[in-house]
């Protein structure tokens, strides 16, 4: 079985090159040998019922 990783990013804006050194271009990298999940984090597109809900 292939290790897992899960992976997250805050959306702050444009994609810039912080973005793509510091995950993106890892992320791609990690993808032939790991199983991977990456997600961005952004509370603030929840619909309010799900929020509402916890």
């Amino acid at each position: 079985m292939k290790e897992r990783v899960l992976s997250g990013m805050r959306p702050t804006g444009a994609l810039h090159l912080g973005h793509y050194h510091g995950a993106l271009k890892n992320w791609v990298r990690l993808q032939s040998s790991m199983d991977c999940y990456f997600f961005v984090a952004d509370w603030h597109a929840l619909p309010p019922t799900t929020r509402a809900a916890r």
